[in-house]
């Protein structure tokens, strides 16, 4: 990644020059203590949980305070993205948008990727997953999601012969 288009990047968002980006500017109203840059890690960490606990609503509220401090952070950017999924689906654009946005400033962020590859595979697209896992293979032989992603559709493949079909289940 560019430093200098990431520096761009984040002092356009502290800006807030973009309407889209301005409403992820907190309001004086809504506002809160602010906490140390130290304890990003702990709100990611708990954004991860709600999450997981299905609170996407929570966890979206969350990783956008986290944007505004860590506005090119990869990792934010894919759990902000992968929230937006789980709480919008396929119907809202934003959350692949989000996880492109995190592989401009980390092109090899494995979390990113993944998010990606559960979408297409949402969605069906199984093109996009097989380069998606071949992505991921390349970077982490061993990654799970991919193997299991690749070994799914060669089983898929091996039984189209026999007649059998196999759908993906949203996500897998």
């Amino acid at each position: 990644s560019d430093p200098n288009l990431r520096a761009d990047y984040d002092m356009k968002l502290k800006g807030a020059d973009d309407p889209g980006l301005a409403a992820l500017k907190p309001r004086a109203e809504d506002s809160v203590a602010e906490e140390p840059a130290a304890d990003d890690s702990k709100k990611l960490e708990a954004a991860r949980k709600l999450i997981a606990q299905g609170k996407t609503d929570v966890a979206v509220g969350l990783l956008q305070q986290l944007r505004l401090t860590m506005p090119s952070d990869p990792t934010v950017l894919s759990e902000l993205g992968w929230a937006t999924w789980k709480q919008k689906g396929p119907d809202d654009e934003s959350a692949e948008e989000f996880l492109k946005l995190a592989l401009t400033f980390g092109p090899q962020h494995l979390g990113s990727l993944v998010y990606l590859g559960r979408i297409a595979q949402d969605k069906g697209d199984v093109d996009q997953v097989i380069q998606l896992s071949q992505r991921i293979q390349k970077l982490d032989s061993n990654n799970e999601w991919a193997n299991t992603a690749l070994a799914s559709l060669e089983k898929t493949r091996a039984n189209q012969g026999k007649g059998k079909k196999r759908f993906w289940r949203r996500g897998g």
